[in-house]
């Protein structure tokens, strides 16, 4: 039980590191419109709001593993890969082309809402906790439960006696693991 709550708040804040994603990246479409309105007539003039753009792209590569191109006018486009390792726009200038989205198992993002590959980040890395080491701990304690089950009732019940087991054999996870009903200090 406490390890699927783990994957839950792991989910949970793969939720809203997403939220946070999506929310910088509109700071960062913004901030292009602004830097493209303002360097219109004096190329790189806005020295305070790239800094801004900059701290922000900083902030959303500590989450996703981004790429960015600068465009001309001052503006950037911000992508992610796919699995064929292509360029999956979610930021064109000043326009989120799509926002990502946690769909349970991975994330998607862009204008058709492709699936990206988080090969870094602190999305990346709760994806593998969550997927990786938790769910292994708890295959092995259920693959620990079952075996547990098979060997207690093979020495309690050597003739396989139905009803006669001193683990419900129905039981054989480590979330379903019981003893038998009925079962007396003399039994």
């Amino acid at each position: 039980t406490r390890l699927a709550q783990v994957q839950s708040d792991l989910d949970a804040q793969i939720g809203n590191d997403v939220g946070d994603a999506n929310r910088l990246l509109q700071t960062v479409a913004d901030l292009n419109a602004q830097i493209a309105r303002i360097e219109i007539g004096h190329p790189g003039s806005a020295v305070d709001l790239r800094d801004q753009r900059e701290a922000r792209l900083e902030e959303l590569a500590a989450k996703l593993p981004v790429s960015v191109t600068v465009t001309g006018t001052g503006t950037l486009q911000v992508a992610m890969k796919d699995a064929t390792n292509a360029d999956v726009l979610l930021v064109d200038g000043s326009a989120v082309t799509g926002p990502v989205a946690f769909n349970g198992t991975g994330l998607t993002g862009g204008a058709s809402a492709t699936a990206l590959v988080a090969a870094s980040g602190s999305i990346a890395g709760a994806l593998t906790a969550r997927d990786g080491a938790v769910q292994t701990l708890r295959d092995n304690l259920d693959l620990l439960a079952g075996q547990l089950v098979s060997a207690v009732n093979a020495a309690y019940n050597p003739a396989s006696t139905p009803g006669a087991d001193f683990v419900d054999p129905a039981g054989t996870t480590a979330g379903t693991i019981s003893l038998q009903s009925g079962l007396t200090a003399t039994t």
